[in-house]
């Protein structure tokens, strides 16, 4: 290849802008290149400009890039000077115009910047940079465009997988946005907004990829302004991309400009994450999502699917948050492509700030009755809310349990006034003989909790824990549980709980709470503070204290439809007995005996 001239023609009218002045560049033996200083900038046909290093038989297709200049702009529009330096493979020059008396049609767009933003090429074969520069009043951040050598294919105008790759660099932090539309000769035909791209940022740099959604002629614009700063995006520049094979890639629509980590993610209090900044494929239709933090966090989710509405959206999530972790489970249970937004604050923060957003495609969905239960907190499993609530050594620090029995035992230790509820629930139950609080059951023993339970049937059910002390009389949400369970459980109910069941009372036997009719059933309770204890239905039995405070006797079931009812006196000069729990009784032999918690 020739050497390079560099020689001056003055104004050139430009077909879009006639009062555009230019630069005409040429290579020696190539054909010419046109450069217009004010919008339109670069044309570069194929046989007609070929690139350092390029052979005459390497042919490549139309491109146009639309370049701004990098000099200054004064009050009135003119252009002054400008310097930029151009690196290629073969050699590295140096080359200054000076440009007067040639209006910017771009000036009124930019009005809070007093001096304009820079030219920047795209996706040439060989590896090119351009350094340029945003500038505002106060300073200028010089930008570096680094064009992907595969961004474009030499016979297809985009590469094999229909997409082109822009990436910019920046020596100070930067904010980007773009814009793509369809062609219709010079004339915009279609506006497709930011739907068809994937901008993922960093403090100082950019890497946009572009999937045309059809064959044609598209126009990319980018836009930056320096980092906080509160003024609006100003245009940097404009590239065309002819698309030979589209991709056919639908993204969700994404508001917050940028996909994967924040650039000032750290400064949220994030610090890695266990997925990339691309694509995230999954084939099963699960994903978990892991957060490493420097300082605890509170985190909210948002999925985004075309076919995913709101209410069903929520139930395709399940967060965690820990100390120094931040877990989400995603579910995608339509095909297609999803937007996974994260949104952070600190503990005593006001406001959620969008920390990442993540591109996934779901190869594989998932079944929709496999979806979590409605009505999950943001506090899944155990981590910071537990910790403020006293609560300590879990049994299952995981926010999902699954179980092939059925049952599950959840135990923590607490402080010794702190007084734990359970709710169990599950949105669509067929087996609706007993009520849903018949198959949990709670055991206060010292400063352990424990909360057995018992699924009727599969599914996926939401446990729901609450506590209260004495420095908060009424019960505060702690955490959410997601008993997951596939098989086919029959499990009987537990007996129905009184308020009166109170702090180390402890049930032995029988653990489920509904009998055989006409039957001998052995009853074994412990119960603290007891001063006498008797079990009431077609008759009373009055069950005996042992040395270890357990109380016990043979009970007969009756016919079947009687209850039978644990009463206790508590108080040696009580004159009633409070009824703690109340049994079923069947004619039909119950098919299981219930789980021991």
């Amino acid at each position: 290849m020739g050497e390079v001239l560099d020689t001056n023609k003055g104004k050139t009218a430009n077909k879009r802008n006639p009062t555009t002045c230019g630069t005409q560049f040429s290579w020696k033996g190539s054909g010419t290149c046109w450069m217009h200083a004010g919008v339109q900038a670069l044309w570069m046909r194929r046989r007609d400009c070929l690139y350092p290093g390029m052979t005459t038989s390497s042919f490549y297709p139309t491109l146009r890039i639309s370049l701004r200049p990098t000099g200054l702009m004064s009050q009135n529009g003119s252009l002054c000077s400008r310097v930029s330096r151009w690196k290629t493979s073969n050699r590295e020059f140096l080359k200054r115009r000076s440009f007067s008396n040639c209006s910017s049609p771009f000036s009124h767009q930019t009005a809070p910047f007093s001096k304009q933003l820079c030219c920047i090429p795209l996706s040439f074969p060989a590896a090119m940079i351009a350094t340029c520069q945003i500038c505002t009043s106060d300073s200028c951040i010089p930008l570096e465009s680094y064009c992907k050598s595969n961004a474009l294919d030499g016979t297809r105008g985009l590469s094999q997988h229909g997409k082109a790759t822009v990436s910019l660099r920046s020596t100070h932090p930067a904010e980007f946005s773009y814009h793509l539309s369809k062609l219709c000769g010079n004339v915009s035909e279609e506006v497709l907004g930011m739907t068809h791209g994937m901008l993922t940022v960093s403090e100082k740099s950019m890497t946009l990829k572009v999937f045309p959604p059809t064959e044609g002629l598209f126009e990319l614009m980018v836009f930056a302004r320096p980092s906080d700063a509160q003024n609006p995006y100003s245009w940097v520049c404009s590239y065309q991309i002819k698309c030979l094979e589209s991709h056919k890639k639908e993204l969700p629509e994404n508001p917050f400009h940028f996909w994967g980590l924040h650039p000032k993610g750290k400064d949220f209090g994030i610090e890695e994450c266990n997925c990339g900044e691309d694509l995230i494929v999954v084939a099963t239709g699960t994903l978990l999502l892991t957060l490493q933090t420097s300082r605890p966090l509170l985190a909210t989710y948002q999925l985004v699917n075309k076919d995913l509405d709101t209410s069903l959206s929520t139930k395709c999530l399940a967060s965690q948050a820990e100390e120094e972790k931040l877990s989400c489970h995603v579910l995608c249970p339509f095909l297609g492509y999803y937007r996974l937004s994260v949104f952070v604050k600190d503990l005593e923060g006001d406001l959620f700030k969008n920390a990442a957003n993540f591109l996934i495609c779901c190869s594989g969905p998932i079944n929709q009755n496999e979806l979590f239960p409605s009505g999950l907190s943001m506090h899944c499993g155990t981590g910071i809310s537990t910790g403020c609530r006293g609560f300590s050594n879990p049994s299952h620090p995981a926010a999902i349990i699954n179980t092939n029995q059925g049952k599950c035992n959840i135990t923590f230790h607490t402080r010794a006034d702190t007084e734990v509820t359970a709710i169990l629930s599950k949105d669509k139950v067929t087996n609706t003989k007993y009520p849903m609080e018949r198959y949990i059951l709670l055991t206060h023993l010292g400063n352990k909790v424990s909360i057995c339970i018992l699924l009727p049937e599969s599914g996926l059910y939401k446990v729901g824990l609450f506590s209260r002390n004495q420095d908060h009389k009424d019960f505060a949400h702690v955490c959410d549980y997601v008993v997951r369970c596939f098989s086919e459980p029959r499990w009987l109910p537990f007996p129905r709980v009184y308020s009166t069941w109170r702090r180390g009372c402890i049930l032995l036997q029988p653990r489920t709470g509904v009998l055989q009719e006409r039957s001998w059933i052995r009853f074994r309770v412990k119960l603290p503070k007891a001063y006498r204890a008797l079990v009431v239905g077609q008759s009373r039995t009055e069950l005996q204290p042992t040395r270890s405070k357990i109380w016990e006797g043979e009970v007969y079931t009756g016919l079947a439809g009687t209850v039978l009812k644990l009463a206790v006196k508590f108080s040696q000069h009580s004159t009633s007995m409070d009824v703690i729990l109340l049994f079923d009784v069947e004619g039909s032999s119950p098919s299981s005996e219930g789980a021991s918690g």
